[in-house]
């Protein structure tokens, strides 16, 4: 645990009323090290503990969609916040106004690492301006990037062999939440309205009323393109996690490892969106996918060191390893990138080797140019792509063998490979649920390149992989995918 902790600042302990929480992407009680680390400090330091929930008029780079799906998830979380004794305060306000308001009478701050760019203050001007311990605790992650290596992984099979290195059960564990002993009283409600604006504070039922309103006040202002409505198929919360990964184990596990790519069967956990926002933990999956396998976590591993896919007797155990590698090894490899790659989200940050053959190849006939506009709306000459577009656009998510072949066929469209990779990056943060995230960053670099190696040269893509509708066809009973997404 102890080298999941950052005393950011620096700062000594030394006074405060309470001690001041903030895990955006942090949203569910169990198996959750910051909230943990949090109570017991609050604990210790013989105070409550505030967990302040401020509401945005607009949140910077999300969209209707993301905020319903966050606001049902800590919609979730407050009785069980409740039972831990924490002091809930909902309010309007500014993030970081409200923050720093508050962290002015705190004992100390306590937040998740954070690692994208737009989050950089957390790590940076924020704590500076904080008079009391800024702890960072990093809760999404089995290792901390720089435990595992101190540049960036070239590929998987690179960063495989640290992970399999280091891991034991004892990373599974669940992180046990104790409650708060010490509860905020009238006084200290007091001081906390003082702190606010007047009259800010308010219910779930009102935020989630506002939200609802600023959604409505888009669509009458003819402005829905910039103002994503809520998803249909994907709701917010622990348990909506939950009740995929049971579906999953019960009827997907024994097919993933063979079946997992095929877009019209659907075997995929759909966890992605839950894992973004901390709605449930890697921990808890793997913990689950384990005891549906009915052995112990010690043998599990053993199965995970000496990785060769496909090749165990058992179904089950091929899904299960197939599914450790996709969500530990691919994941720490995502935030591997992000930590150590500061423009990441930028078509700059590909491997030079990608770059150079795209470039050399940029004025290779295309059969098809498209808008910006024509993409998003779904609008081109392939069926399959079309079809994935539309599910990312109605579901908020996509299945994931798609999205590689989505984000190729952008590149194949585009006159400029740098064009193509900010739109790709556009589509998926404004549509999906598992935005804004080092695996969407990570898996859009992919399709350019990151972390794969060059192949035999190919028109448009040089020596970067491509991926063909022919193929597609050759693999898979496309029918299936389509008929499936024009039925939602």
């Amino acid at each position: 645990m102890k080298e999941r902790i950052t005393n950011v600042n620096g700062r000594e302990f030394g006074g405060g009323r309470f001690v001041l929480i903030w895990a955006h992407k942090a949203l569910r009680i169990e198996d959750n090290a910051v909230l943990s680390f949090a109570c017991s400090l609050a604990n210790e330091l013989k105070v409550p503990l505030l967990y302040p929930m401020p509401i945005y008029t607009i949140m910077p780079f999300s969209q209707f969609r993301h905020h319903e799906f966050i606001m049902q998830g800590i919609s979730e979380m407050i009785p069980g916040l409740q039972k831990l004794n924490v002091e809930i305060v909902i309010c309007f306000g500014d993030l970081i106004d409200t923050f720093l308001s508050l962290a002015s009478e705190a004992a100390a701050v306590v937040t998740m690492e954070t690692y994208l760019k737009f989050h950089h203050k957390w790590r940076t001007d924020i704590p500076a301006l904080i008079k009391c311990p800024f702890i960072s605790v990093e809760s999404r992650l089995l290792f901390p990037p720089s435990v595992l290596t101190d540049k960036a992984a070239y590929n998987a099979a690179s960063l495989r062999r640290k992970i399999h290195a280091r891991v034991t059960p004892e990373d599974f564990e669940p992180v046990p939440v104790v409650p708060v002993q010490h509860e905020a009283d009238a006084n200290l409600n007091k001081l906390i309205n003082s702190l606010l604006p007047e009259n800010s504070r308010i219910t779930m039922q009102e935020a989630m009323a506002h939200y609802e309103q600023v959604f409505l006040d888009a669509q009458q202002m003819d402005n829905i393109n910039t103002h994503v409505g809520p998803s249909d198929f994907f709701k917010g919360g622990s348990k909506e996690a939950r009740a995929y990964l049971k579906f999953f184990l019960e009827n997907s596990l024994e097919e993933f490892h063979a079946k997992r790519n095929d877009p019209g069967i659907d075997h995929q956990t759909k966890l992605s969106p839950y894992i973004n926002y901390g709605m449930i933990s890697v921990q808890e999956v793997v913990r689950e996918v384990v005891r549906a396998l009915r052995i112990s976590m010690w043998d599990f591993l053993g199965l995970v060191k000496d990785f060769k896919p496909g090749t165990h007797p058992d179904a089950r155990v091929n899904g299960a390893l197939t599914l450790f590698e996709e969500m530990i090894v691919r994941r720490e490899l995502a935030f591997n990138y992000v930590y150590y790659t500061p423009d990441y989200d930028q078509y700059s940050a590909l491997p030079a080797w990608a770059r150079t053959t795209l470039r050399e190849h940029v004025t290779d006939t295309r059969k098809q140019l498209y808008t910006p506009d024509a993409l998003e709306q779904a609008d081109t000459s392939d069926p399959y792509w079309n079809a994935a577009q539309k599910e990312l656009v109605i579901t908020g998510k996509m299945h994931g063998y798609m999205r590689m072949y989505w984000g190729k066929k952008i590149l194949q469209w585009c006159a400029e490979p740098e064009d193509a990779f900010q739109i790709a990056i556009h589509l998926n943060d404004k549509y999906s649920l598992d935005d804004r995230d080092p695996n969407g960053y990570a898996g859009v670099g992919w399709c350019f390149g990151l972390h794969d190696r060059a192949w035999p040269p190919f028109p448009i893509f040089g020596t970067v992989r491509t991926m063909s509708e022919t193929g597609l066809s050759r693999k898979f009973d496309m029918n299936s995918y389509l008929k499936r997404i024009a039925n939602l």
